[in-house]
């Protein structure tokens, strides 16, 4: 397990560097489709809400920072979530259905129980809720473009995409704790 967990981290940390550097390469080389990019055919880091992050290191310090606040805003929303699953009618019916799932994941026997399922399923609403969020925030420029946009737009996809990389921190952070420290953090 903790071989698998340090090559899951290898990979993500592989592959934010490579997403970053490409980035980083597309802004500083003229636009492959000229004709119908901006007039200069180049998308120039000084363009609004290009030059937020001026280097790695600015980008690690954001996603570090926005780690620690996504980890606690998740962690009041999971209970939350946790306290209106427990309470809900249907959870009875669906507790069955989330231990079989746990148990294809490869979960042990004794971390299904009601609680362990619960905290599993109110874990995975509250990931995809923050994806949601961080989507959402992407979707103007997706739909309109980068030049249909205006540069509220292309700030907010770069702190969605930011965002996301907060919650994938965040999350290794925790199963990180969970393999080491606790079995349930």
């Amino acid at each position: 397990r903790t071989a698998m967990a340090r090559g899951r981290l290898l990979r993500r940390l592989l592959v934010a560097s490579t997403v970053y550097l490409a980035a980083q390469r597309v802004l500083s080389s003229p636009c492959a489709f000229a004709e119908t990019g901006p007039p200069s055919g180049r998308i120039s880091p000084e363009a609004p809400g290009v030059g937020m992050f001026g280097s790695l290191v600015e980008v690690c310090i954001f996603a570090l920072f926005a780690a620690v606040i996504t980890g606690v805003v998740a962690e009041i929303v999971l209970q939350k979530v946790i306290d209106f699953c427990r309470e809900a009618t249907w959870w009875p019916r669906a507790a069955p259905v989330q231990k079989v799932l746990m148990q294809n994941f490869g979960y042990p026997e004794e971390a299904c129980d009601n609680e362990g399922c619960l905290d599993c399923y109110a874990y995975v609403l509250v990931m995809c809720g923050h994806h949601v969020i961080c989507g959402s925030m992407m979707l103007p420029v997706v739909i309109y473009g980068w030049e249909g946009v205006g540069s509220m737009c292309h700030s907010m996809l770069l702190v969605g995409a930011m965002m996301d990389v907060a919650i994938d921190v965040y999350h290794e952070f925790k199963m990180a704790c969970r393999l080491f420290f606790f079995e349930k953090v």
